[in-house]
């Protein structure tokens, strides 16, 4: 039986379009850690230990 070639092209879209919307979030990801990190810099540029804890912090709400 063969597949005509909508179905193929249809479900190739879809998958297409998934990927996008998948990159997309990558993308919106990447950047906000990118801004967590800078911020989180600047706020503790002076404090080591600061620093660390806020990112430990950080990390540890977003596990849960």
């Amino acid at each position: 039986m063969e597949s005509s070639g909508f179905e193929t092209s249809s479900r190739s879209s879809l998958s297409d379009m998934s990927n996008i919307s998948s990159n997309y979030h990558d993308v919106v990801t990447d950047r906000n850690m990118e801004f967590i990190w800078w911020i989180a810099n600047r706020l503790t540029s002076y404090d080591e230990e600061m620093h660390k804890e806020i990112l430990e912090d950080f990390f540890t709400d977003d596990a849960k």
